[in-house]
């Protein structure tokens, strides 16, 4: 036999079990086969050896996206005609990032008309996969706080560009950040307009934070609320002066570390003598960096103030008047300082009533002389009333004074004796008796009584006696 045709009857793999058929088959007998019938009888125990196909990974380089997921497709090599692979993919080992990242074949489908059982598959890894960080930017969410003299803010982390992936190498949960430094650019007051940088953030990704590549951003839409600064006028006492000033200054609470309060004063609601009077914040200066925007300040009052009366005194000017005529005018002068700016005095003073050479002299006194910013204190004056002026007498002879009239005892009995003086009978000279003085000089005692040189003629005198042709006249001192 010879030559021949055979045929398995199907492609696919078996072991032993496979059907080939014959036909075709020369037979050599020489007589061109005809010496025999021939017949074809198919064989039932052949074999189909199965191929090798090999899938390969290829190389592939992705950001982190946190899945295994890879876009290379694996290399197919030992396909037969006919046959084809599909669904080809690969993945990485982890989805972290790194290079030098293990690729292996993850999914194909063998088409060859027999489940893919005719072929032995192999499929080798790659290992110069490369998985690059995926950007994120991390900045932090709106911060709000109230002022406080310092850069510090209490921010929390979140994304502002990028994505926190779910991460399959990882538990499949999704990354996260946590921590963070984070601060205001400067400490002023402002409300939605305030930069805050964020720095230090943790990545939680299980791979410490080695998926992503980090940069931050800072966030320009926070606030930084004014802090409440309260200055409380404090209690003040004070002699009245005219004006509302007050040496006392207010109290200061609430003010942060390096900021500082200049200038403070405070006032009374009015200048008037009195208490329980208000004080009130008059002036103050802010000093906080920022033109003491950083505060809201509030000013409270102190209801305590006391304004004492200023001292005043009054000296009353004597006064005279002849029996029976119309009272002068009840004068005053004002000692010391005096009153205040335009003040004055309200009122008038009074004298004792009586019209009578017999009840010389009438006591002036402060009347109702009054001013409520003032405590008056008056000296008492006098008003005397005389008889009419005796006719002027032609100028005597002074007889000699008689020194025997005159006796040490006598000049003693008057020694010390407020008011009295010693007038010749012209009124041409006068003596002091207090303590044996004469015009603020000692009087010798051999002079005593001794008239001096003629002097302005002066006022006359009620009280009067005679003595040794020298006339007692008494009087209040310095009324000449």
């Amino acid at each position: 036999l010879s030559g021949g045709t055979f045929a398995y009857t199907d492609k696919n793999f078996g072991l032993g079990n496979k059907t080939v058929t014959t036909s075709g088959v020369t037979v050599n007998d020489g007589n061109g086969g005809g010496n025999y019938n021939v017949s074809y009888v198919s064989n039932t125990t052949s074999t189909i050896n199965k191929a090798n196909l090999t899938l390969t990974a290829q190389t592939n380089s992705k950001t982190y996206d946190g899945t295994l997921t890879a876009a290379a497709a694996p290399l197919v090599s030992g396909l037969f005609a006919g046959d084809t692979v599909t669904g080809l993919a690969e993945t990485y080992d982890t989805a972290n990032a790194g290079s030098g990242k293990t690729l292996s074949v993850s999914a194909y489908t063998l088409n060859d008309g027999n489940g893919g059982a005719n072929y032995t598959v192999g499929t080798p890894t790659n290992t110069t996969g490369v998985i690059t960080p995926a950007p994120l930017t991390v900045t932090t969410s709106d911060v709000t706080r109230g002022y406080d003299g310092t850069l510090a803010a209490l921010g929390t982390a979140v994304v502002s560009g990028g994505t926190l992936y779910r991460n399959v190498s990882n538990g499949n949960v999704f990354d996260s950040l946590s921590g963070g430094t984070f601060a205001y650019t400067d400490k002023n007051f402002g409300l939605g307009n305030k930069t805050v940088t964020t720095s230090g953030v943790t990545v939680n990704d299980g791979n410490g934070g080695g998926n992503y590549n980090v940069s931050y951003a800072n966030n320009t839409t926070s606030t930084i609320s004014k802090a409440n600064l309260t200055l409380t006028a404090q209690t003040n006492s004070k002699t009245y002066d005219g004006t509302l000033t007050a040496a006392a200054t207010p109290l200061v609470s609430g003010l942060f570390a390096g900021d500082t309060v200049t200038g403070l004063a405070e006032t009374y609601d009015t200048a008037n003598a009195g208490s329980g009077k208000t004080l009130s914040v008059s002036a103050y200066t802010l000093n906080d960096g920022n033109g003491g925007a950083n505060y809201a300040v509030a000013t409270q009052t102190n209801a305590t103030g006391v304004i004492n009366r200023a001292p005043l005194t009054v000296i009353i000017d004597d006064q005279s008047k002849l029996l029976g005529a119309a009272d002068p005018l009840l004068t005053y002068r004002i000692s010391g300082p005096g009153l205040i700016g335009t003040d004055t005095l309200s009122g008038s003073l009074t004298r004792a009533p009586g019209e009578t050479l017999a009840g010389n002299p009438y006591a002036i006194t402060q009347g109702s002389l009054f001013n409520n910013n003032y405590n008056i204190m008056a000296t008492t004056a006098y008003l005397v009333i005389k008889s009419p002026a005796l006719p002027q007498q032609p100028p005597q002879p002074i007889p000699p004074l008689d020194a025997s009239a005159m006796t040490n005892e006598v000049w003693q009995s008057l020694l010390g004796k407020n008011d009295v003086f010693l007038l010749d009978p012209y009124g041409s000279s006068r003596i002091d008796l207090r303590a044996g003085f004469a015009f603020g000089q000692i009087v010798p005692e051999s002079d005593r009584g001794v008239p001096r040189a003629p002097q302005p003629q002066p006022q006359l005198f009620e009280e009067t006696v005679w003595r040794t042709d020298v006339l007692f006249a008494r009087t209040r001192s310095g009324e000449f």
